[in-house]
């Protein structure tokens, strides 16, 4: 028994040391590029058909407030009724309102689009074309909270211990593609290029890990700058033949 114990201890540590080292890694914003030399000057727009299909237009949450009426008049301090019996026989009155939140993300990404677009050609002069940026992929999801509150409950607490030593207990993955396309002012595809599916992965974790709020947004912008980037990269190598084609 004590040898089958030792064994279990030795795979557990084993096991907790190789999650750290292969969790443990910094993490920074990923930085867009910027050129000194750009393409002759572009209009940035955006395919929004791709960003509705993986993101929400926005959120739509309901609120609810309750009224009391004491002599026709509302009452709210009497709305649930109180201790004395003034409000015991006042009906109550309840009223449902809802508020619409714009998703900030696509906000988000049009601002991201629109900049990107002048990282690459000039932002004033006259434009001799326009470039289409557009969402071929993207998803971001979190894993691991659901088996950590598992554990932490069947061991009353005592579980915790392993995240106090370091073990992350969920994590943020973000996964992106984007595809740019160049279009001269006659609307001819000049040309068109995609980036890979860029994916991260973040951990939270104390001392050494990220916080929920820290990984869930690198999660999300990190894969998109990377992508970005990609594009970037490929259209700055055809400068010349796409400045040609532009100019005609």
């Amino acid at each position: 028994m004590g040898k089958n114990g030792n064994l279990i201890s030795k795979i557990v540590l084993f096991g907790m040391i190789l999650l750290f080292i292969t969790s443990c890694r910094t993490a920074y914003y990923a930085q867009t590029n910027v050129y000194d030399k750009k393409l002759p000057s572009l209009t940035p727009e955006i395919d929004w058909l791709s960003i509705e299909t993986y993101f929400r237009d926005g959120t739509t949450y309901s609120t609810s407030t309750s009224y009391g009426r004491t002599n026709g008049t509302y009452n709210p301090s009497t709305a649930y009724g109180d201790n004395t019996g003034v409000g015991a026989n006042n009906w109550g009155v309840t009223k449902s309102e809802s508020t619409y939140a714009k998703n900030p993300q696509i906000k988000y990404l049009r601002d991201v689009f629109i900049w990107e677009t002048f990282h690459v050609s000039e932002q004033f002069g006259k434009q001799q074309g326009s470039i289409v940026w557009s969402v071929e992929f993207y998803d971001r999801y979190q894993k691991g909270a659901g088996a950590s509150k598992f554990l932490l409950a069947i061991t009353l607490g005592t579980g915790a211990i392993f995240h106090l030593m370091g073990v992350p207990w969920c994590s943020y993955t973000g996964k992106f593609s984007i595809k740019a396309d160049v279009f001269d002012k006659d609307k001819n595809r000049v040309a068109s290029y995609s980036s890979g599916n860029k994916y991260v992965k973040y951990y939270v974790a104390m001392w050494w890990g990220y916080s929920g709020s820290s990984a869930r947004s690198m999660a999300f912008s990190n894969p998109l700058y990377q992508a970005i980037n990609e594009v970037k990269s490929k259209i700055m190598n055809d400068s010349n033949k796409i400045t040609e084609q532009l100019n005609k």
